[in-house]
């Protein structure tokens, strides 16, 4: 089982070469390799709950599992940073017109792109015997329940829009409207942790991070760039924070379980969110990244990161986990890609009709 991390870790190291200083740590080369990675780890750890009980017992399964476990929530953290940071970097260089455009363009468009595919799910669900009402079905299709889709990162995704769209609007001072995205966005998380599993918010403060760091990106590398030793302290102080971070999580976990089961573990994971997302941008700074792997899978991100579980949900159905591991995971590689693939053109297709634009979210 642990041959997956470190499969994942070769196609991650691949081409990857020392920063020459040419090119952004935050340019969309680099993010979209970063997230390429992170969308394969998004797999390993989706794979688990379709395989557990078919893994072989032994040192192999029982590090994947440690693996995935440490990693946890981390492995959708760059995602959130970089769309905040994404519309941040594009309200910048766009102003208030992008501002109007978010219903449409961000929240009606994720909505359009996400819609088919659920009722994919939905189809694969009932020809597997499976049934549901009607609200259930609805509810589904706005991401508050899943049809075996993964839904909670979409739907916080598209409230964090709206967060966005209402403080933008409403407050035309920067600094206020980004203190409107912090607050709101804790709401979001309070009122969350009284219906939903913890992981649907302990993670979220990062696209607010990611808007913030806008203002402290070049601060940031001038930092960690302005002497030999300053990056080699700037990563022990980022790693230092992201372990007291865990430390508090778990401390929050263990001891407060009781006076708040949910909210302050919350609280600490986003903490941690944070400090994770640091130390992977104190990596890029020296580390460029990519290869046509991760390059391919960070640009069809959204497609592999919402179709990876149609092929899980079937061939675990059919028995092919039975036959063999290896043969399921190859089978659910391909098709997960051959469903990305054909999906970004229908994906194309519909923007031009609806939206008037030639590329796809």
């Amino acid at each position: 089982m642990i041959a997956i991390y470190i499969a994942i870790f070769i196609a991650a190291a691949y081409g990857a070469k020392l920063a020459d200083g040419s090119g952004s740590y935050l340019g969309k080369k680099q993010s979209a390799a970063l997230k390429g990675i992170f969308v394969m780890l998004v797999f390993a750890s989706h794979s688990w709950q379709y395989i557990k009980d078919l893994a072989p017992n032994g040192v192999f399964t029982n590090t994947f599992f440690l693996v995935k476990t440490a990693l946890g929530q981390m492995i959708v953290v760059p995602f959130l940073f970089f769309s905040g940071y994404g519309v941040r970097y594009s309200f910048e260089r766009k102003g208030e017109a992008y501002v109007r455009s978010i219903p449409k363009q961000r929240v009606l468009k994720l909505l359009t792109h996400t819609t088919p595919i659920i009722l994919l799910f939905l189809c694969l669900q009932l020809a597997l015997g499976r049934h549901y009402d009607l609200g259930f079905v609805l509810s589904s299709l706005v991401l508050w329940e899943s049809l075996g889709n993964s839904n909670w990162y979409i739907f916080s995704i598209l409230v964090l829009y709206i967060i966005t769209y209402i403080s933008f609007g409403v407050f035309k001072d920067r600094r206020r409207a980004l203190v409107s995205c912090l607050l709101l966005t804790l709401v979001y998380i309070a009122l969350m942790s009284l219906v939903k599993p913890t992981w649907w918010y302990d993670t979220v403060i990062s696209y607010v991070f990611g808007m913030l760091f806008y203002d402290l990106s070049e601060t940031f590398s001038e930092k960690l760039t302005q002497s030999a030793g300053a990056w080699k302290r700037g990563l022990l102080k980022i790693a230092a924070l992201l372990l007291l971070a865990a430390a508090g999580y778990l401390t929050c976990v263990a001891c407060l379980k009781e006076f708040s089961p949910r909210l302050l573990p919350a609280l600490a994971g986003n903490l941690a969110a944070v400090a994770f997302m640091l130390l992977l941008l104190c990596v890029s700074l020296k580390v460029k990244l990519g290869n046509p792997v991760i390059d391919w899978l960070g640009d069809h991100i959204f497609e592999v990161y919402l179709l990876q579980r149609l092929p899980m949900i079937l061939f675990t159905k059919l028995g092919l986990a039975n036959v063999s591991l290896v043969l399921w995971y190859a089978a659910c590689i391909a098709v997960t890609v051959l469903l990305a693939y054909l999906f970004r053109r229908l994906f194309a297709l519909s923007d031009r009709l609806l939206f008037g634009v030639k590329k796809a979210i």
